[in-house]
């Protein structure tokens, strides 16, 4: 079994694109991961809160701690994409332009993405023996 990990930053206008290629049994399988800012923790954040809950009896552990990780998730990806930006002033228009850091996975804000991490934790509550 090889397993061939490739990183790569792809710039598409403000957007960074980051590819993992994986090379296994021969077959080619390969994962687009889209993200701007620190939406790539809308993935990182639920899978290490799942870890505290490994142990708990009947398969609990899944959906209590994508439960919590959603609701982490929404905490910061709210107080990540609501902080205040800059105001600049067009020099053609007069008009003000307000820049503001986006923080997305796959071009959903943080926040939003935690919705499905909710679902699916309680569909493994409710799937659990």
């Amino acid at each position: 079994m090889l397993l061939v990990i490739d990183f790569k930053l792809l710039p598409w206008r403000h957007f960074f694109v980051r590819l993992r290629a994986s090379k296994i049994n021969q077959g080619r399988v390969m994962f687009f991961i889209i993200w701007q800012g620190w939406g790539v923790l809308s993935i990182l954040i639920p899978l290490l809160c799942m870890v505290p809950f490994a142990g708990l009896f009947n398969g609990l552990g899944l959906g209590v701690g994508l439960l919590v990780g959603a609701a982490a998730n929404a905490y910061i990806g709210h107080k990540l994409n609501n902080q205040p930006g800059k105001t600049y002033i067009d020099k053609n228009t007069g008009g003000e332009v307000i820049f503001r850091k986006k923080h997305t996975l796959f071009y959903v804000p943080m926040q939003y993405v935690s919705v499905l991490w909710a679902v699916v934790g309680v569909f493994a509550l409710f799937s659990a023996h």
